[in-house]
């Protein structure tokens, strides 16, 4: 059910009948997995209700922000470490927290 970058790949779930939370939860457990393993391309369906609809959204939100992040790091260290282009500057729009302090870590760094 969990779908990834490229495909579209999604279990049957029983929702439409009702649902089944546990169905939903080892969904949620799958896409938390991926994520753990370093795989941005998951994300959750949205087509849901309620609570399961918008902690999909979140989550999807929290892995398109993970894969911004982790794409301006690696350009910036590939201009800096490989290139050998001073300055550059990675450029995450709306980040926030610990993300914003990391990304002003890694522009102070280059």
């Amino acid at each position: 059910m969990v779908e990834r970058a490229g495909t579209v790949k999604r279990a049957r779930t029983s929702r439409a009948a009702g649902g089944d939370p546990e169905l939903d939860l080892r969904e949620l457990l799958a896409g938390l997995t991926a994520v753990r393993d370093g795989d941005f391309g998951t994300r959750l369906p949205e087509d849901g209700d309620g609570l399961l609809q918008e902690i999909a959204t979140v989550f999807n939100g929290m892995v398109d922000q993970l894969s911004l992040f982790t794409s301006e790091v690696t350009r910036v260290a590939r201009e800096v470490g490989t290139e050998g282009q001073l300055g550059g500057q990675a450029e995450v729009p709306a980040v926030s927290g610990t993300w914003k302090d990391l990304t002003d870590s890694v522009n102070a760094m280059a």
